[in-house]
């Protein structure tokens, strides 16, 4: 399975972002913020940020347009990195402050293939004047976006009957977010459009390109003859917040449908992927990942526990240290080889900035 991949029809569009930060020195009379032990392949390995020869670093990636939180531990002498890192979840603020995860068992991310379908209401001829954007920046026709990885992807649509602009829309796959989930529906009202939030809670923006026209879980609006991009977000008393982009068609100043992403027919992937962790080793210049196996969603667990946030000197949280005991399979891609990992045990740290 590729990395970051969505495809179009055969061809891919990816987004990958990275950002690392190495971790501060830590006094000497301090624990170890870095160890692990336990079996790789049934050999006893013990690391720590105390021997000779390892390094460490933590940091937030963003991938597929969603962040991670990681911290990894390398063993130059043994040729071995051992990385963990944790989708964001769906609420990272709370009462208590940042709140990235909760003593107890975590489940394990799997990447899986899937597509999704547009739809267009009533209008059942308008997909055959859909164009999409491929990576060499040609539009050609489709039918549905194909993915081999989750994460939310900018992808570019035209519609050949309305003419050549190109409107560009943030896709979501598999990352639905449940606590605060910002799908709308837009309906007509006469020569207006109701746009109404699915959750009847918190705050709410709405803007129709690019433009704020109004808040409130449910809002009534004019647009002009032509495609939209409605924009609706969602926030909590945390400030958490969550988004939802949609594409609306105005003709003769009445609404004539909203496009809709969905679940191609027979799809089974796991439409919410937030809070999910992930465990990647390089061994001898191979990379094998717990994402790539459906082995850990069945056989394997990843517990965390004495959970502590460390901050800074302005108080904000940069880093979380917490105890760990895991068992898992990872494998390269497309599975063709595989690494057992067994009562791993341990403390961690992944960085929040």
């Amino acid at each position: 399975m590729g990395k970051g991949k969505l495809y179009i029809l055969g061809i891919v569009l990816g987004l990958v972002a990275c950002k690392k930060e190495p971790l501060p020195d830590l006094p000497p009379a301090s624990p170890p913020y870095y160890s692990i032990k336990g079996n790789i392949d049934g050999n006893f390995v013990e690391m720590n940020v105390d021997q000779e020869g390892i390094h460490i670093s933590q940091g937030v990636n963003v991938e597929n347009g969603i962040k991670t939180y990681y911290g990894q531990l390398i063993s130059v002498n043994d040729d071995l990195l051992l990385k963990i890192e944790f989708t964001q979840p769906e609420q990272l603020k709370s009462s208590n402050g940042i709140n990235l995860m909760n003593n107890g068992n975590i489940s394990y991310m799997l990447q899986q293939e899937g597509c999704l379908a547009p739809s267009f209401g009533g209008n059942l001829t308008q997909g055959n004047f859909l164009m999409i954007q491929n990576q060499q920046g040609v539009f050609e026709q489709a039918n549905q976006l194909e993915f081999d990885e989750y994460g939310i992807y900018d992808v570019s649509f035209k519609f050949t009957d309305v003419g050549q602009n190109t409107i560009t829309v943030p896709v979501n796959y598999g990352y639905h977010n449940n606590s605060l989930n910002s799908d709308f529906t837009a309906s007509a009202l006469q020569d207006s459009v109701v746009l109404t939030a699915n959750l009847n809670e918190y705050t709410h923006d709405w803007y129709v390109d690019g433009n704020y026209i109004g808040s409130g879980f449910q809002t009534i609006t004019t647009m002009p003859i032509g495609i939209h991009k409605v924009e609706h977000v969602i926030r909590d008393e945390y400030m958490n917040e969550s988004s939802s982009t949609s594409l609306i068609r105005i003709i003769d100043f009445v609404f004539d449908w909203q496009m809709k992403l969905n679940q191609c027919s027979g799809g089974t992937n796991n439409q919410s992927n937030y809070g999910k962790v992930k465990v990647t080793v390089v061994k001898d210049g191979v990379e094998f990942k717990s994402e790539n196996t459906p082995w850990n969603i069945y056989n394997g667990n990843f517990n965390v526990s004495d959970i502590e946030y460390i901050s800074s000197n302005a108080g904000t949280p940069t880093r979380v240290v917490f105890d760990f005991y895991f068992d898992a399979l990872l494998a390269t891609e497309g599975e063709t080889e595989t690494l057992s990992l067994s009562s791993m045990s341990g403390t961690f740290n992944v960085g929040l900035q």
